[in-house]
């Protein structure tokens, strides 16, 4: 997930009327926003890290760049670790909830599409690609930065794309014999050709005709593999037999 993002654009997603989200965090309890000073901190932390990495970082620079005493810094944070974990799951968090928020009445190849048109973008955040290399470079020191990145980015949007494939496949829309595996498909498909170069140092981001080839790509392989009764045979949207089958794409 796009790691982090200006806290001024963030809000916890909220469902659109009418919709039923799918996924972990969707139970209807509203999240319990941050404190503003906790807040602070991390809108300070954020500008400080991705200014001067996690090595050159330290809690006295975040401290006075949050606008609050050390002291303060330490009562909400124990270490400069802690901090950096915390706000690269928060981050990814929300924007898990604003990519992953799928609403299983909805079409399901129109679904997938969006999904990874959004998903796609939030990952070419220059944001996103600095935090994702900060984080490879103190994985192996402090795992614990790892793990909390991979957990709040891609193991929560296999979760939240997990359950809405399972509720497709009760509605015959696809067919899939091991959901997770397929979402893990479906999630690093999309980020693989475009996210990873910029990762590894390519400093031109992808253009538009080359991530909706990605889309193009992933969505029509996706629901080739994995068409269910109700959307079998599958062919591209436009296409003759596509025109042909009139319950592709049913809600």
């Amino acid at each position: 997930m796009a790691a982090l993002p200006d806290f001024a654009h963030q809000t916890s997603a909220q469902p659109a009327a009418g919709r039923t989200p799918v996924g972990p965090g969707t139970g209807g309890a509203a999240s319990t926003p941050p404190a503003p000073k906790r807040e602070q901190i991390l809108r300070g932390a954020r500008e400080v890290f991705l200014t001067s990495g996690y090595d050159g970082a330290s809690m006295g620079e975040i401290a006075r760049v949050a606008g609050v005493s050390k002291g303060t810094l330490y009562v909400y944070f124990a270490s400069k670790e802690d901090l950096f974990a915390a706000l690269v799951t928060e981050e990814c968090s929300r924007t898990a909830e604003a990519c992953f928020e799928l609403d299983p009445d909805a079409p399901t190849e129109a679904t997938l599409r969006a999904l990874a048109s959004r998903y796609i973008e939030a990952m070419l955040e220059p944001a996103h690609i600095r935090t994702v290399r900060m984080v490879i470079g103190v994985a192996e020191k402090l795992p614990i930065i790892g793990r909390a990145y991979l957990e709040a980015s891609q193991e929560a949007g296999v979760l939240r794309l997990s359950g809405w494939l399972r509720a497709k496949m009760a509605q015959g829309d696809l067919a899939i014999a091991d959901v997770e595996m397929a979402a893990w498909q479906f999630v690093l498909g999309c980020q693989g050709k475009l996210i990873m170069p910029m990762v590894f140092g390519d400093p031109s981001r992808p253009d538009e005709a080359a991530t909706a080839q990605v889309v193009n790509h992933m969505v029509g392989s996706f629901l080739a593999a994995f068409a269910g009764p109700r959307l079998a045979p599958y062919a591209p949207a436009g296409t003759a037999a596509s025109a042909d089958s009139p319950s592709r794409n049913v809600g």
